[in-house]
């Protein structure tokens, strides 16, 4: 009896113990196998962030240490022509195909080494000259740029220059207009030097930009009334300027430009308007046809040359319309290479392969209807090629080299000094 009762009491307390211990899941988080193995996963997780944290720090350290890495121009919102560049910048530009310049932004936001002054002085001849960026001149050192090329060739010891560049990458002709109108008109210039460049139609005419543009165009429409489209604001993300902050990412997303497709690296951008399909995003001429809107685009580039003629004649200057020179022709003569351009039924409008012709094909004839003095600086570029056998430009990008800004600067200033001669003897005949 008394082992029944003991084996009794002894099942009883097996039974409390199972029933106060019950059987852990293989799985369960409070298994103590189960902790440690997540205890080595956030281990894990954290050396490797503590890892890459320290490879980004000595990556950084060493570009900043080796490699010459470029600064990051930044721009901001200006309601009266869209972007451009934020006033008091200085620093370097490099590109992987050549271009090494240091920049100089002045208070103005032009790169330029000294601030623009309203008034000039007596005796001085004030020549302002308006482009994209073959004029903002990045690519080489501020002093080197065609402007102040130019300024040193008019300035000699009875005469006084003062060459200002009003230069902004991406603009066209819409945009030039407007930079005339608001800003170089101002400071009342003895003439004004437009320089074109095949990319100014299809930059500014509405027939061909996005609605989602960020710079500011036009449109003179059939009764002569101009219509502003006006960009939607500008402001750069916080995560861009977080990148940019760091050498590293300067050199990989600004100099290099990793980021970028293949594609989006083409300067011929312009084709993508030869499409055969309706231009959905358009600001104007989404139901036209590729060619209707050629057609249209040609129209108002030439417009905003008019416009161009009529703001300089309001304000008394000399305009000159000079273009930046036949590139494909320019690398074939440095070749030793005959040049022959495509066919003109292959791109009768030059927005594709033919769209180095478009000087002389578009913008000489317009400026001859409008009345104003025209200058291709293909040929003085040319010359130099045949003189010293040097390129004008950077391989593998169409921009001037100290050469050509050289080259360009002093046939700006010959041109313009005749042009300025020739305006003084027709208002007074005894001017010598």
């Amino acid at each position: 009896m008394a082992r029944d009762s003991d084996e009794s009491q002894s099942g009883s307390q097996i039974e409390d113990r199972a029933a106060a211990s019950p059987t852990e899941h293989p799985d369960s988080p409070d298994k103590p196998g189960s902790r440690s193995r997540l205890s080595y996963l956030v281990f894990g997780l954290v050396a490797l962030g503590l890892a890459s944290l320290l490879g980004l720090l000595l990556a950084e350290v060493s570009v900043r240490l080796l490699i010459p890495v470029t600064d990051v121009v930044w721009s901001f919102w200006d309601p009266v022509i869209g972007t451009r560049r934020t006033p008091g910048q200085d620093g370097v530009f490099i590109r992987p195909a050549g271009p090494h310049g240091h920049f100089s932004f002045n208070a103005q936001g032009w790169n330029y080494p000294e601030a623009y002054e309203i008034e000039a002085p007596t005796g001085l001849t004030r020549v302002c000259v308006i482009g994209d960026s073959f004029v903002e001149a990045m690519q080489v050192d501020v002093e080197e740029s065609m402007a102040m090329v130019a300024q040193r060739a008019m300035t000699g010891q009875d005469s006084k220059a003062q060459w200002y560049p009003f230069g902004i990458s991406g603009f066209g002709l819409a945009q030039h207009y407007l930079v005339l109108h608001h800003y170089v008109t101002d400071y009342r210039p003895d003439a004004v030097v437009v320089l074109l460049v095949p990319n100014d139609l299809y930059d500014g005419s509405p027939f061909l930009v996005s609605s989602s543009a960020v710079n500011n165009t036009l449109h003179l429409d059939e009764q002569g009334t101009t219509h502003l489209f006006q960009a939607r604001p500008f402001n750069s993300s916080w995560s861009r300027r977080l990148v940019y902050s760091t050498a590293l990412g300067r050199l990989l997303f600004a100099q290099y430009q990793v980021h970028r497709r293949r594609g989006d690296l083409r300067q011929a951008s312009h084709k993508v308007f030869l499409r055969d399909e309706q231009g959905g995003n358009l600001l104007l001429g989404q139901d036209l046809t590729p060619e209707q809107r050629a057609v249209r685009s040609w129209q108002h580039g030439e417009d905003m040359m008019r416009l161009i003629r009529d703001d300089c004649s309001r304000i008394g200057a000399t305009l000159l319309f000079a273009y930046c020179g036949n590139t494909p022709r320019l690398n074939a003569a440095f070749k030793q290479q005959d040049f022959v351009p495509p066919p003109r039924e292959n791109d009768p409008y030059c927005m594709g392969e033919r769209i180095w012709e478009m000087g002389n094909e578009l913008f000489e004839p317009a400026a001859a209807r409008l009345g104003v003095p025209y200058l291709d600086l293909t040929e003085p570029l040319m010359g130099e090629i045949r003189r010293a056998g040097q390129r004008p430009n950077f391989e593998g990008d169409d921009h001037y080299s100290v050469l050509g800004h050289r080259i360009v600067g002093e046939a700006l200033a010959r041109r313009v000094g005749e042009l300025l001669s020739e305006k003084k003897r027709s208002l007074d005949p005894a001017f010598n």
